[in-house]
């Protein structure tokens, strides 16, 4: 039998299943659905070949970097020290995306994978800090 470590997106699906809250319910779907396309993007990467494929996977990942930074955690009534933390997580992804290029392939692949971790992580950091599962 194989003993296979179970990821953050296995259990969020284990447990939407079982939450009653359905708030609570929303908020897990939002997290699987962000974390599968984060894996979608990272397993693509040794599909890329060209320039071209990569530039197509670079608009993906902009989008994806776009819904990282959903403006739903914070509120009109946020006080000013929230906005600063939205504000300071917004550049935090922003900037780490923003000066990507793709000159060679490979290298796209290896600093893009590295960026979507590091994005991923922050990002659940972020999200749990402001709209905690329980």
């Amino acid at each position: 039998m194989e003993n296979k470590r179970k990821t953050l997106l296995d259990i969020l699906k284990l447990k939407v299943e079982v939450e009653k809250d359905v708030f609570l319910q929303m908020e897990m779907r939002y997290r699987i659905y962000v974390l599968e396309s984060q894996k979608d993007l990272r397993t693509t990467l040794p599909l890329l070949k060209d320039k071209e494929s990569a530039a197509r996977h670079l608009k993906a990942v902009n989008r994806f970097s776009d819904a990282l930074v959903d403006k739903s955690v914070v509120s009109n009534n946020t006080n000013r020290q929230e906005q600063n933390e939205y504000d300071e997580f917004f550049n935090k992804i922003y900037y780490m995306f923003s000066n990507v290029f793709i000159t060679d392939v490979h290298k796209y692949c290896e600093e893009i994978q590295v960026k979507l971790d590091r994005a991923i992580k922050l990002w659940y950091s972020y999200r749990d800090q402001k709209m905690p599962l329980k």
